[in-house]
């Protein structure tokens, strides 16, 4: 019995490494179907070796985007949304007033979507403070120990999958409207579907509306919700040398549009 048992744990290594080699298959062949299929209408591309939004996002410590040689405190590699958000704003950095940004970035391990215990909350909020000199922030986390109040920062308690937190969240901020909106927060489509369809009446009538950090398997199903909702949307699907952009697109909704 021993025996066995002994055999058993020594091919453990090479069925995990077998496992492995497969999955890491499918999601490369459900990226290379993604990127050759009819969803991949939207490319950004730039001959920038850096831009202000990289800078500012490894200043702050922000997994949003980075510059070469920075340190980061996290574990995955940096996403590359500077070049799309470059692209988008910065000839219009100092009209937008106002950014709401769900996921202020949490250090409890216990929950979901957390940074892990060296992340830095609320490292975005500074960023987009410094990014739109004119903005002020306002923020939402289910985590308590992550609100931050600050000059041009106001944060309140949000779980963006109860469509009651979202209603008394707006109802802290009534009149004011944003120009940006961000979902940085459970990363899964029911969270993202319940937070936009509850939220979208607070966009600017130019507002735009985005879901970061959108998984490759969810890009189909947000699609078909969205759509049976009938709200046009785009996927921006960014470079990433690692991870194979796995988890690297964005969905944008503009409201002039719906």
């Amino acid at each position: 019995m021993k025996n066995s048992v002994l055999k058993m744990i020594k091919f453990v290594p090479l069925i995990y490494a077998a496992y492995k080699r497969i999955t890491d298959y499918r999601l490369r062949k459900k990226i290379d179907d993604f990127q050759t299929s009819r969803f991949r209408y939207f490319t950004v591309a730039t001959n920038m070796p850096s831009h202000t939004f990289a800078q500012l996002s490894a200043k702050y410590g922000s997994d949003k985007d980075t510059v070469e040689g920075a340190h980061s405190p996290y574990v995955w590699p940096a996403h590359t949304y500077g070049t799309f958000y470059e692209f988008m704003f910065r000839d219009h950095r100092s009209e937008v007033k106002y950014v709401f940004e769900c996921g202020i970035g949490s250090n409890n391990s216990s929950l979901a979507s957390n940074m892990g215990e060296d992340g830095k909350p609320g490292a975005s909020l500074r960023l987009w403070l410094e990014y739109f000199p004119s903005c002020k922030v306002y923020a939402g986390d289910i985590d308590l120990k992550s609100l931050i109040t600050e000059d041009r920062i106001q944060s309140f308690q949000l779980d963006q999958t109860n469509p009651q937190s979202i209603k008394l969240f707006w109802e802290k901020i009534p009149n004011i409207k944003f120009e940006l909106m961000i979902d940085d927060g459970l990363h899964n489509v029911n969270a993202g579907i319940t937070l936009l369809l509850n939220s979208i009446h607070k966009l600017s009538p130019d507002g735009i509306y985005i879901i970061e950090d959108v998984s490759v398997n969810d890009l189909e199903t947000y699609s078909k919700q969205l759509s049976d909702h009938d709200i046009v949307h785009y996927f921006v699907s960014l470079h990433r040398d690692k991870e194979y952009g796995f988890d690297n697109n964005l969905i944008v909704i503009r409201q002039n549009e719906q």
